[in-house]
């Protein structure tokens, strides 16, 4: 196994349990957010330099949600460290379908204020799936 996939994963282990202290609490602690910021930023050093770009736009952007609020504050750090570990590509589709969900789930609502929903549960489920879709796309394409 190679160090690159070590840490890949390593970072979605971490996710996940942000996601799921997102869902109990309503809050992550700082605590947690930093550190996942700064290990999908060393690995997008390391292995992909061109995704810090799209750290960077993940923080601009989770910026603007966070300042209108639509989002808390680590789900804006989170996203930063999301889009410097997955790239600008990966990073625009699963936030777009994150949004996307929560926009259905606060129609299903039918209030006028957008609910409180934990945010970062909804990136991991897509993430999830946007990744088992490629896998079977590409699995697809390569044996046809």
């Amino acid at each position: 196994m190679s160090i690159s996939f070590f840490l890949l994963s390593f970072s979605l282990l971490w996710f996940s349990v942000l996601a799921i202290i997102d869902v109990f609490k309503m809050r992550v602690p700082n605590t947690l957010t930093y550190p996942f910021v700064v290990l999908c930023l060393c690995f997008a050093v390391v292995f992909d330099p061109l995704n810090l770009v799209a750290g960077v736009m993940g923080l601009i952007i989770g910026f603007l949600l966070w300042n209108y609020g639509f989002v808390g504050g680590a789900d804006a750090k989170v996203l930063m460290g999301l889009s410097a570990l997955l790239g600008i590509v990966n990073s625009v589709i699963i936030l777009t379908v994150s949004v996307v969900l929560l926009g259905l789930l606060a129609y299903k609502n039918k209030k006028r204020d957008v609910p409180r929903i934990p945010f970062l549960p909804v990136v991991w489920f897509v993430l999830i799936f946007y990744n088992i879709y490629n896998i079977i796309v590409l699995n697809f394409y390569i044996i046809a």
